[in-house]
């Protein structure tokens, strides 16, 4: 009831009603996302009232256009948050490797912690690169979308799997609240949906690579 009558309001805002007011209940309910808890995420309705002719056809067509020009400008974006989140499990996983113990000795020394922390450096790496790449390509004028869905689909692959590996290497206190890496799996999960999913990123570079 309470998210039908969210939308039954945000519907009459849309169609001029300045009368329509939300209360603090209603506007906290619009925050409940699973990460990037800075942001703010609000739903978006269209009417389908307007029948467009050709004319406002091609304007649509135009503006999409726009936005898929818009998505090669930042999906590097996309990439360079990813460099950050996965530099954090970085640093959170060395630091508490070194001071959890198992079996008499940090695990930091088992070789299964340390692989994971090698693979997290190796992303972190290859993702700041692609991110760099797609960033000169921007700066010096030269239009290569595919370079921006490398940056964009590795980059959100890579931190989605680094943060995995943070919680897996801070064990059951991973999933709690009081260590960090839960936050920053919930963070990342976001790059693989936003500025176009994984799996768009596929058609993309595809659709290039076949053109």
């Amino acid at each position: 009831m309470l998210l039908q009558n969210l939308r039954a309001k945000i519907g009459a805002r849309l169609n001029g009603d300045k009368e329509a007011g939300f209360t603090l209940i209603e506007l906290l309910v619009v925050m409940l996302i699973l990460g990037i808890l800075a942001a703010i995420a609000l739903p978006a309705f269209f009417n389908q009232k307007d029948k467009a002719g050709d004319a406002k056809a091609k304007e649509y067509a135009h503006s999409a256009q726009v936005a898929m020009e818009t998505f090669n400008q930042t999906r590097p974006d996309i990439g360079a948050i990813a460099v950050g989140i996965i530099k954090r499990c970085i640093d959170e996983c060395v630091a508490y490797a070194k001071q959890r113990k198992t079996f008499g000795k940090p695990i930091a020394e088992h070789q299964m912690i340390q692989a994971m922390l090698a693979e997290m450096g190796i992303r972190h790496e290859a993702t700041s690169l692609l991110v760099r790449k797609a960033a000169w390509n921007l700066d010096k004028g030269i239009r290569n979308p595919i370079i921006s869905s490398y940056a964009k689909a590795y980059g959100a692959d890579a931190a989605m799997a680094s943060a995995i590996d943070a919680v897996q290497i801070f064990g059951g206190n991973g999933y709690t609240k009081e260590y960090p890496v839960e936050k920053l799996m919930r963070d990342a999960k976001i790059l693989q949906i936003y500025e176009g999913t994984a799996q768009v990123q596929r058609m993309v570079i595809a659709k290039s690579m076949l053109a």
